[in-house]
């Protein structure tokens, strides 16, 4: 179905309601009217076939800038994706992961620059575009983890790992509780051990 969207200046009804039958309810749950309109507009309006897309942007409230991804769901997707984030430097403040029934995966993530602020270098956003772009066309399981040095700002904080596991027997998945001192690449790492016992994420 995404093929058959035509680039339009205004999305048409009939170009909404085909990108939101994609989407599951926790989608619309966990995204602000302004979020939704933002990406439906940039996936009625796409001129190549999508998923995969990109989008970049400004998010005041957040002081950060939010990378929204849209691919189809495939092994090692969310480990490539925040290893490639940790090549290129992003501090990921925040994130949402959702993956809908259809098997779409629809991940939001806040992030600064290695200087703990939001993007601004046209460059810099060509080149997150790209790669970000690409580990979503190639995931892959095998990474080789980077071990940038822990910001003085965080050494000062220890707190013991906690890891628990529980069932949610409604939707048939396997919860994970995760408690740990943050640090540079913390997501990237956690993706790459989900990665290695083969475990796919549906949602954070």
């Amino acid at each position: 179905q995404w093929k058959h969207i035509k680039c339009i200046a205004r999305p048409s009804y009939a170009a909404i309601h085909t990108v939101w039958t994609q989407f599951d309810e926790d989608y619309f749950l966990r995204h602000s009217g302004d979020e939704i309109a933002w990406h439906t507009e940039a996936i009625a309006n796409c001129t190549e076939p999508c998923p995969p897309l990109v989008l970049l942007r400004h998010e005041a409230i957040w002081g950060a800038t939010a990378i929204f991804l849209l691919a189809q769901d495939r092994d090692y997707l969310f480990a490539t994706v925040t290893r490639a984030m940790d090549e290129l430097t992003l501090n990921v403040v925040d994130a949402r992961i959702i993956t809908t029934e259809q098997g779409l995966v629809l991940d939001t993530f806040f992030v600064l620059d290695i200087n703990g602020q939001p993007l601004t270098d046209t460059y810099q956003i060509n080149e997150v575009r790209t790669k970000l772009r690409q580990a979503l066309q190639n995931p892959s399981k095998q990474a080789v983890l980077n071990n940038r040095p822990i910001p003085r700002r965080l050494r000062h904080f220890s707190i013991p790992t906690e890891i628990a596991f529980s069932t949610d027997l409604r939707h048939h998945f396997t919860v994970i509780d995760l408690t740990a001192s943050d640090r540079p690449g913390f997501l990237s790492r956690v993706g790459q051990a989900l990665a290695e016992c083969e475990v796919r994420l549906h949602s954070a």
